[in-house]
């Protein structure tokens, strides 16, 4: 009796020694959508990012001041009749007014996410089938960005609808982008001077910073027949409409 007492307890003295010795497995953590996004953003050979009212590209803040502007992008564009320049090696352009090798103003800059989408609606001054086509031949010959926009932390690419960014916005109790003068196709942010102000206000000092998200164009072109808010382009401009301002 004592011999199979002293067995059992040896037995249990094994056992207990495996258990202590044995090591845990690690597990592999899985990465989320977001966190491959992330990744694949960082590795963007065009990284645009905006925060508030201040827009970077890669990591260096962009002043609409023609110098500054010049100094960053260069002057490999394709000009359009009023001046606008269209970008041949960004997937950028301007609204302003430009020359063959020489910015004179920068009012708006666009980053054009995806090549679905006709500009011709957006034009203040009266249109032509000749200006349009030009128009359009100008903004296809830019090329589309390849990967995401960040926005206050939430990565655009063409595949976002605007409902997204806005539902990500609410969720982290950011302003949500809202709908210019009723547009169907395009919503906006304003910044006035209580808000925010850019570095590029030091060049402007009485305009507000409006960022603006450009998606549905079915409401525009009524042979269309489907209605996508995706998002197609992002603006980034100034206004000096005080009726914006918000205190």
């Amino acid at each position: 009796m004592r011999i199979a007492l002293i067995l059992l307890l040896l037995i249990s003295s094994c056992n207990s020694g495996d258990v202590l010795t044995t090591k845990p497995q690690k597990t592999k953590r899985v990465k989320s959508e977001r966190d491959l996004a992330i990744e694949q953003y960082e590795k963007q050979e065009h990284r645009f990012r905006i925060e508030g009212c201040k827009l970077y590209y890669n990591d260096k803040q962009v002043i609409l001041d023609p110098d500054s502007f010049s100094g960053m992008f260069g002057h490999n564009y394709e000009l359009y009749y009023n001046g606008r320049a269209f970008y041949r090696d960004y997937p950028i352009y301007i609204i302003g007014l430009a020359e063959e090798n020489k910015i004179l103003d920068v009012e708006r800059m666009g980053i054009k996410i995806t090549d679905s989408f006709r500009y011709d609606f957006y034009m203040s001054e009266p249109s032509t089938p000749e200006l349009i086509s030009n128009f359009d031949t100008c903004y296809h010959k830019v090329p589309e960005l390849e990967g995401y926009v960040m926005i206050d932390g939430f990565l655009v690419d063409k595949n976002t609808k605007i409902e997204d960014v806005n539902a990500s916005r609410d969720d982290y109790g950011l302003r949500k982008f809202s709908p210019f003068m009723g547009s169907e196709s395009l919503q906006t942010i304003t910044y006035g001077s209580g808000n925010c102000t850019p570095g590029a206000w030091n060049y402007r000092p009485s305009y507000y910073t409006i960022i603006n998200i450009i998606y549905n164009m079915s409401t525009i072109y009524k042979d269309l027949d489907y209605y996508s808010t995706t998002v197609q382009d992002i603006q980034y401009n100034y206004s000096n409409d005080t009726s914006f301002d918000e205190k």
